[in-house]
């Protein structure tokens, strides 16, 4: 397992964590979904706004790690294209992130918005990340 962190690409990882971390903003900004997840969550601005740099600190670090994670899986399937890493993506996104997040977001009793804001999100995220990573192989 350890040789896998010797083959990442460490430039790489950092370029497109900025980039899967700006696409987060733009997901959630008022431009696309943030007004449609504040009333499904039901936060105000201002309750959202509160600690919002230790929030974005938290969304960047786990970026970095999803992007790290999927590098190393990339690394150990041989991926190494734009649609490959698309397609491992969407295969990631679907299979492990909505299936990971929808049975909780049921539990909680969240609706099929709510499920369509933030799965669509992880999702795309994967997508996005994955095939940018693909280029870089």
């Amino acid at each position: 397992m350890l040789h896998i962190v010797h083959h990442l690409n460490y430039v790489a990882v950092i370029v497109v964590t900025i980039i899967g971390f700006a696409f987060g903003g733009l997901w959630y900004s008022k431009l696309l979904f943030v007004n449609a997840w504040r009333a499904e969550v039901k936060l105000t601005e201002e309750q959202c706004k509160a600690g919002c740099a230790k929030k974005m600190i938290i969304a960047l670090l786990c970026t970095f790690v999803l992007v790290t994670a999927l590098d190393g899986l990339m690394t150990l399937v041989g991926i190494g294209s734009l649609l490959s890493g698309a397609k491992f993506g969407l295969y990631v996104g679907l299979g492990i992130a909505a299936a990971m997040q929808i049975p909780g977001a049921v539990y909680e009793g969240r609706t099929c918005k709510y499920r369509a804001i933030a799965v669509g999100h992880n999702v795309l995220l994967c997508v996005l990340v994955a095939a940018i990573l693909g280029v870089y192989r």
